[in-house]
């Protein structure tokens, strides 16, 4: 066999290999399930995240209703300074390096340990 057709023969033979090195790679379970996992654990991190930006939102807005009724500026600035507390809480909690972890604390009240708190429990 000349050397041509010798390369030929080898480059014919690497790549019968290593397509099918790739197929199976592209077939193993523990590689879709690992895939799945990771795209499951993205998507509850995103969730998280929304859910952390909404409740910024929804409290930002209740806390600037409850605060053009007070007159008091120590009140009114309490109020700020409660709005902030949760929406820096909410945020942190939310980019944190654990999506489990991340939604299961933010789920959970302050009176069970959270960053989040109620308005009363950080009043008294």
């Amino acid at each position: 066999m000349s050397f041509p057709g010798r390369f030929l023969a080898c480059a014919l033979v690497l790549a019968l290999v290593l397509g099918g090195c790739r197929t199976i790679e592209s077939v193993d379970p523990r590689k879709k399930a690992a895939e799945q996992h990771a795209q499951q654990l993205q998507k509850l991190q995103l969730e998280v995240m929304r859910f952390a930006d909404e409740y910024a939102g929804r409290t930002r807005e209740a806390v600037n209703q409850f605060q053009k009724g007070l007159d008091d500026p120590d009140e009114r600035l309490l109020a700020q300074n409660w709005k902030v507390q949760q929406a820096s809480s909410a945020y942190t909690i939310a980019s944190g390096p654990n999506p489990i972890s991340n939604a299961l604390d933010m789920a959970r009240p302050k009176c069970a340990g959270s960053s989040i708190t109620c308005l009363c429990c950080s009043y008294w």
